[in-house]
């Protein structure tokens, strides 16, 4: 499994409680409600768990957490 394919089955299972209709890696996590501040904040912690990476604030703002391509940018810049 690739990044995204991990952040997706995440998503999908802990945040829209196995609804994967209407999601691919470019949905807007936060316009679609799909996505609020402590869900995040989940997300968060799951990445850096399941990656082993380390998240300063400065990268926990919402546009790095706003599409399944935009946190998986994230993981692969913080993980080289």
């Amino acid at each position: 499994m690739n990044s995204k394919d991990i952040i997706r089955d995440y998503i999908i299972e802990e945040l829209m409680m196995g609804e994967s209709a209407g999601i691919n890696d470019q949905t807007s996590l936060r316009t679609t409600g799909m996505v609020d501040s402590t869900s995040m904040m989940d997300l968060v912690g799951f990445v850096e768990e399941k990656f082993n990476i380390t998240i300063s604030d400065n990268d926990v703002i919402p546009e790095n957490f706003d599409s399944i391509a935009a946190i998986a940018a994230l993981v692969e810049r913080l993980t080289v």
